[in-house]
């Protein structure tokens, strides 16, 4: 073909992208593009992290940049990196283990957390139940406590 004789089907592209909003992507663990209450107590520890200087300040400079790049066949990486996305991170393979339907019907915002307000059992079930005594009830504590009780 025309490209192949010009070389440009077998060239490779590649460019950079720098800037974005690191700060979500960094408080966002699970990427669903909001902040859970989970994801928000962990604020403080990351502001706390990003003082490199710790001078109590966070300045532009102690501010991570993302940096994106594209790798394309042809000259196309420009094309890749018009468009903002989303940072990737390694994530653990999905468990197949869904919450329990009680834990489900509690979870009025959707977050798989359940907090003391959204639990419809007594104080003392809740603390049983949250057996890493962070005040939230995740999924994964309901899911190994009703497996236990199998």
């Amino acid at each position: 073909s025309r490209d192949d004789a010009c070389g440009v089907g077998t060239q490779g592209a590649m460019g950079a992208v720098v800037g974005g909003q690191p700060l979500l992507a960094m408080l966002d663990a699970d990427g669903d593009q909001r902040l859970t209450q989970r994801e928000r107590r962990t604020l403080g520890e990351l502001l706390t992290s990003l003082d490199a200087n710790e001078d109590r300040q966070i300045d532009a400079r102690e501010i991570p940049r993302p940096i994106r790049v594209g790798v394309t066949l042809g000259p196309h990486a420009h094309t890749l990196l018009a468009a903002p996305s989303r940072a990737l991170r390694p994530q653990a393979p999905p468990k197949n283990n869904e919450p329990p339907a009680w834990f489900v019907s509690m979870d009025r915002n959707g977050d798989r957390d359940l907090s003391r307000e959204e639990f419809l059992g007594a104080s003392e079930q809740f603390r049983e139940l949250d057996a890493d005594g962070d005040g939230l009830l995740s999924a994964a504590e309901a899911i190994k406590h009703d497996d236990e009780a199998k």
